[in-house]
């Protein structure tokens, strides 16, 4: 199995940062961003545009900003789910993750029922976290 560690939450309601040892998230919006699905309002555009300093706060000339940010993967957002009273602003909503089921679905887990679900990648009302890697 793979080790995933939740860490901080950011002073920013849509954000979190996780620690984990693989990059597999990172690697899916990557690929998501590569492949044209990073357009507009979709979940990877908008986590891979974020530019934000370590409290929180939009970036200035100057400042240490952080700006890879991406969609977590199944297992990053399972996490994020069993750590969910700690994380501010997390609802009983359905989350989008970054891991396809196949070219037309991607899983979103259902944080009312802790279940995994497939889904066209079109469908809309769907909500997401942006999280970004930290080590120690």
């Amino acid at each position: 199995g793979q080790a995933v560690f939740c860490a901080l939450s950011l002073q920013k309601r849509l954000l979190l940062q996780v620690q984990r040892m693989t990059l597999i998230g990172y690697s899916n919006t990557q690929a998501i961003m590569d492949h044209g699905g990073g357009a507009g309002d979709t979940a990877a555009h908008l986590c891979t545009s974020i530019q934000i300093t370590a409290v929180g706060f939009p970036c200035s000339v100057g400042d240490v900003c952080y700006e890879d940010w991406y969609v977590p993967e199944k297992n990053e957002l399972s996490c994020l789910y069993n750590n969910k009273d700690a994380i501010p602003d997390i609802s009983d909503s359905d989350y989008w993750s970054s891991t396809e089921v196949d070219e037309d679905s991607a899983y979103i887990l259902d944080f009312s029922t802790n279940s995994f679900q497939a889904v066209p990648k079109n469908s809309l009302h769907i909500i997401f976290r942006c999280v970004r890697s930290v080590s120690n």
